[in-house]
């Protein structure tokens, strides 16, 4: 029998009269694989590529070798057909580095600073596709290495970190492979509003939409005491920031200034003084 795989927008176009749009093709895969116990890759139905990869590791799919310190700024597109990566290795990173912005992640590869500190870099581009989050509990599984997250302090942020640590409801039938248990918070901080003296100007204020997430997330169990902290700090006050705040201190003051102090604060062997 041959192996024929498909991608959802492909399923959507040959009935869009049934599904309506492609978001709830993808809902009514994730139905199926709960109702007969197995993964959307063995029903060979894979998504578009969205989340990239940088840093000093390799892996294979089918008979092609990725190197993902060659991308540039790019990266390297983490494949959608996971169930196909084989031979991943690991050359010399301590730590891996989740981004929740590309542009953030471009920044981060011009700056060298997964050279200096030997890391990886990923990103899903904003909340995590199912490829996205398989490639990083792989990566975390077979190199037992720690997980750290880079995500802007607002409500947002803390639920892209949230499916990346604890899943989310829809895929709760393969959480095993999705998820990446401990990973930890490094930013934005609340603390880091005033430590680091963020102008007035650069603090947004927070939408009713904004307001309603985080105050759903203060009654999750999976949300720790320092994030729900945070999530107080952002309704009692009524604002949010995004990464990029940091900017305003020097272009390069995210990777060579804050990012070298919270790695070393989280006592990562071997990392170079910042």
């Amino acid at each position: 029998m041959r192996e024929i795989t498909t991608e959802i927008r492909t399923v959507y176009y040959r009935n869009p009269e049934l599904f309506k749009s492609r978001d709830k093709v993808s809902a009514a895969i994730d139905d199926l694989c709960c109702m007969i116990g197995c993964t959307r890759s063995s029903l060979h139905v894979y998504a578009s590529e969205k989340g990239i990869v940088f840093g000093n590791i390799s892996f294979s799919v089918g008979n092609q070798r990725y190197n993902c310190t060659t991308g540039g700024i790019k990266g390297t597109p983490i494949p959608s057909k996971t169930d196909k990566i084989k031979s991943m290795k690991n050359k010399d990173a301590l730590f891996i580095l989740v981004v929740k912005k590309e542009t953030v992640f471009q920044r981060l590869v011009e700056d060298g600073f997964c050279r200096k500190y030997r890391c990886i870099l990923i990103t899903a581009k904003g909340m995590p596709d199912v490829a996205s989050r398989f490639f990083l509990r792989k990566m975390w599984s077979e190199f037992q290495l720690p997980v750290f997250a880079l995500v802007d302090f607002d409500p947002y942020g803390l639920k892209i970190l949230s499916v990346f640590r604890n899943g989310s409801k829809n895929m709760s039938f393969d959480s095993e492979n999705l998820t990446t248990p401990d990973i930890k918070l490094i930013g934005m901080l609340h603390k880091d509003i005033e430590r680091y003296q963020i102008r007035e100007d650069l603090k947004l204020k927070m939408t009713d939409f904004d307001i309603k997430t985080a105050k759903s997330l203060l009654k999750k169990p999976y949300i720790s005491e320092e994030e729900k902290e945070g999530l107080r700090y952002m309704l009692d006050n009524g604002i949010k920031c995004e990464v990029e705040a940091w900017y305003s201190h020097g272009i390069e003051f995210l990777s060579k200034v804050v990012l070298p102090l919270k790695i070393q604060s989280m006592v990562v062997p071997g990392q170079p003084s910042a």
